[in-house]
């Protein structure tokens, strides 16, 4: 899979940021998990998001949500973690080890994603486990499914191509959000496909 891990920086610096949040947020101090999870809201090259009325999130298989930050959800009873200088980044994380799909909600400052992706290798930490072979978005999109049942759902859009991969493909969409002292605010929606299946999904919020 060729997950974009954006802010992947040597053992060294990752141990020397981790020694500096440690008196802070002590056990949840990780840049290695930073690092390992899985991001894709800025990978693929072609036309510009599509535009979409549509407003949609994951919502947590185990029947439990939160407001979250920034307005939207995350999983609960997830593990917090915490990597990085500036904010510095938090979130929550769980991961399923017998489907190798994991879970996550992470922000700091004016953004906030919401991320389920598959294929995921075993994380460098332990996280909270539990099944997540369930989960779909708040509007019933799944892994697996193809990329017309997105499209029925948010509208029409081209895809993206993958840099260096011949199996992957993008769709992303954008929906301006309602902010009054800030039009620059919106939702960026990106679904992942592999081979013409849905490995990931990732619902960003920003300004």
């Amino acid at each position: 899979m060729m997950f974009a891990l954006a802010g992947a920086r040597t053992l060294a610096s990752q141990a020397s940021d981790d020694a500096q949040c440690l008196p802070f947020y002590k056990g949840a101090c990780s840049d290695a998990l930073g690092a390992w999870l899985p991001r894709f809201a800025r990978i693929g090259t072609g036309p510009a998001a599509a535009p979409t009325t549509v407003v949609d999130t994951i919502v947590d298989p185990g029947g439990f949500d939160h407001p979250g930050s920034f307005g939207q959800g995350g999983p609960i009873f997830g593990t917090f973690f915490v990597y990085g200088k500036a904010g510095p980044t938090k979130g929550t994380a769980v991961y399923d080890p017998a489907h190798r799909i994991v879970y996550y909600a992470e922000g700091c400052c004016t953004w906030h994603h919401v991320v389920v992706a598959s294929d995921v290798g075993p994380p460098p930490k332990p996280l909270a486990a539990r099944s997540l072979s369930k989960l779909r978005s708040s509007l019933g999109i799944k892994l697996g499914d193809p990329p017309s049942r997105i499209r029925v759902t948010y509208g029409p859009a081209s895809f993206h191509s993958v840099s260096g991969s011949s199996t992957e493909q993008v769709l992303r969409y954008v929906h301006p959000l309602d902010v009054r002292r800030d039009p620059t605010c919106d939702d960026m929606t990106t679904f992942l496909f592999k081979r013409g299946r849905l490995i990931g999904m990732d619902f960003r919020r920003e300004c």
